[in-house]
């Protein structure tokens, strides 16, 4: 894997990397209702996901 984002909901931090190379880290607010993957809940969803 290259470069990669990770989000910590724990944390409320936002991590890119490239390898195991942490680039930056930034402080994120997440969804108020927390995490979940109900469709239109308003909750922050768990999971992976991809970009080009």
């Amino acid at each position: 894997m290259s470069k990669h984002i990770h989000v910590s909901i724990a944390q409320q931090t936002l991590a890119l990397y490239d390898a195991d190379r942490l680039l930056c880290s930034y402080l994120i607010s997440t969804a108020l209702n927390g995490p979940g993957n109900l469709e239109g809940s308003g909750c922050t969803p768990l999971g992976s996901s991809y970009s080009r």
